[in-house]
């Protein structure tokens, strides 16, 4: 009876005391700059070598694209982005930039130096293009 009630009545209150809204979500312009910021520091230090880099860099932007968007542009590839994307999202400077990574991971093109003909253009086109 009244206990009972008492209690359901403070657990309830405890249970809206202790629990917090969701964090809001950062800004993808914001989440971009911070992991383009990463990408340049592990260029200047690369332990694991080059290609995780050139993979890293196409990944950060697709996921970037996602959550402009909101649509599954992390699991499209180049084309994709041009066709689906809406109108304006893709700035143009950064096909090429997309287009070399495809050509260095998949059809191994051997680049003279991937850093400085991929992942380094490719973050300075970024900022440019998209901050």
């Amino acid at each position: 009876g009244r206990k009972r009630r008492w209690w359901i009545k403070w657990v309830s209150r405890w249970r809206r005391l202790t629990t917090r809204p969701p964090a809001p979500e950062e800004a993808p312009e914001s989440w971009l700059r911070r992991e383009l910021h990463r990408l340049r520091l592990r260029l200047r230090n690369p332990g694991e070598g080059f290609p995780p880099l050139v993979d890293d860099l196409t990944s950060v932007l697709r996921v970037f694209f996602r959550r402009k968007t909101n649509r599954p542009a992390d699991s499209w590839t180049t084309q994709e982005l041009e066709r689906k994307l809406p109108l304006g999202t893709l700035p143009a400077p950064l096909v090429p930039v997309l287009q070399r990574a495809d050509r260095f991971k998949f059809q191994g093109v051997p680049e003279a130096d991937p850093a400085k003909e991929i992942v380094e253009p490719g973050i300075e086109t970024s900022e440019r293009a998209l901050l």
